[in-house]
Parts: structure tokens; C-alpha cells; sequence
């Protein structure tokens, strides 16, 4: 099996009752080195092509690649990119993963193709979105999480404060506080969320955009709504 072939499978896969949390624990798997395969071939242990760690780096670049990111703002990337998975446990894996949105969504979304928000040197880019993408999941665990008390969430003035500088190193310029202040008013009033999984899950806006930009322009699109099965049997988004 090739990278993109087992990315398209994981891509798709959610919606034929493959498990999210399952999709994201392999998303974000480091994958062998060669050194760790050398050290196995040693003890007479082989390593398949697929637990590599070229592989699972690959994959999660032809993953990434199967999104349409182009002329839309990063939130709504960010929104689509994680309804189809669960973030891992581990914080090294969601890095990985986050590294590889950041990269592909820095070279199509809003802000850097009309907006000028990001700098348009790419790396500096994605370093930025990268930044920005982990402090808006942090925000919505902070405001939706119930057992945050309401005087200790995190208010607007803070988010915009915490981003808009994170240093010459990474920007040519600060980000608009506009910018930050409408993302703190999006997640604030509508949460990051993933339903359900399977064909049989909620539909959430975030899915049903993720449907519509993976629909070809001259498709004739048929809308059926599923039943709402299995309703809030799963927690939200991050699991601190």
C-alpha cells in the first residue's frame, strides 16, 4: 500500500464507520527510523515499509493534500481538517499533525492568498498558522469545557494579546487584531466539534462543508439528512 492510498482510505474510511480515534492515533504515528529498523533487522525482526517513518511522514502529507483548503480562512480549515479524525492523546503526535495542516493550509487559505495576515515567506507561514491553529484548540477547550468556571475562561482581550506577536523569528508582522478577535467570536459562539462517527453520524456545518468542496463542481448533488444516531455519545474534541 502506497501513502496516498492509505490516506485516501482514511479520508474516506470515517464515513464507512471507520473510527476516528483510530484515524487520528495513525495520523500522528512517528514511524520507525532507519536507525530503529537496523537496531530490529539486528534482533531478526523486520520491519514493514508501512511502519516507517518516510511512510507515516508521506501520509500525512498526501492526508493533508485530499482537504480543499484554497481561498477559504484558516478556522473553517481547521474546522473541516479536524472533524475527520479524534486528536491523539499524545502531545507529540497532535504536533505532527498540526505541522502538517499548517504546511498545507499556509499555501491555500484566506489570509494568504487575499488578506495579507501571514507573511509570505511559506515557512514563516506555516510556523504562524501552526502557532495559531494550537491556540485556537487550547481556546476551544477553555471555553467549552464545563468544568472551567465562567471568571476563569480565557476572554478576548487575552487571546488577541497572546497572538498577535510571536516574534521576528517566526513573523514580518503582527496579526490583526481583527483577525484574532473574529476567531475568538466564531469558537466562542460556535464550538470545534466531531458528533459522531460513521455514515449514520450527525451532521455537523463543519462536515457538510467538508462534503461540499469534495464534491466536483458539475456532480448533481442529492441531500439526504442521516438520523441523528448515537447522539452525544462521544466527548468533544480535546481530551485533556
Amino acid at each position: 500500500a502506497t501513502p496516498p492510498a492509505v490516506a485516501s482510505f482514511l479520508r474516506t474510511g470515517v464515513a464507512q464507520g471507520l473510527d476516528k480515534s483510530v484515524v487520528g492515533s495513525f495520523l500522528g504515528e512517528a514511524g520507525r527510523t532507519e536507525e530503529q529498523a537496523r537496531a530490529r533487522l539486528r534482533e531478526k525482526k523486520a520491519t514493514h515499509e508501512t511502519q516507517t517513518a518516510r511512510f507515516h511522514a508521506d501520509l500525512l502529507e498526501s492526508y493533508c493534500g485530499l482537504f480543499s483548503f484554497k481561498g477559504r480562512p484558516l478556522l473553517d480549515n481547521l474546522r473541516v481538517f479536524l472533524s475527520g479524525f479524534r486528536l491523539p492523546g499524545e502531545a507529540q503526535q497532535i504536533d505532527r499533525i498540526i505541522q502538517s495542516f499548517a504546511v498545507t493550509c499556509g499555501r491555500e487559505c484566506e489570509e494568504m492568498s487575499s488578506t495579507d495576515a501571514f507573511s509570505s515567506d511559506p515557512k514563516k507561514a506555516a510556523d504562524t498558522i501552526y502557532l495559531l491553529s494550537f491556540s485556537i484548540i487550547m481556546l476551544n477547550t477553555d471555553l467549552h469545557n464545563p468544568n472551567i468556571k465562567a471568571e476563569r475562561k480565557m476572554k478576548e482581550a487575552d487571546f488577541v494579546r497572546l497572538n498577535t506577536d510571536y516574534g521576528p523569528d517566526i513573523m514580518d508582522r503582527p496579526l490583526p487584531a481583527p483577525l484574532l478577535s473574529s476567531i475568538y467570536s466564531s469558537v466562542l459562539t460556535s464550538e470545534i466539534i466531531t458528533l459522531s462517527d460513521g455514515p449514520l453520524g450527525s451532521m455537523t456545518s463543519s462536515r457538510w462543508s467538508d462534503t461540499l468542496s469534495s464534491v466536483p463542481p458539475s456532480a448533481n448533488l442529492f441531500v439526504c439528512y442521516p438520523p441523528a444516531a448515537r447522539r452525544g455519545a462521544l466527548a468533544g474534541l480535546w481530551r485533556p
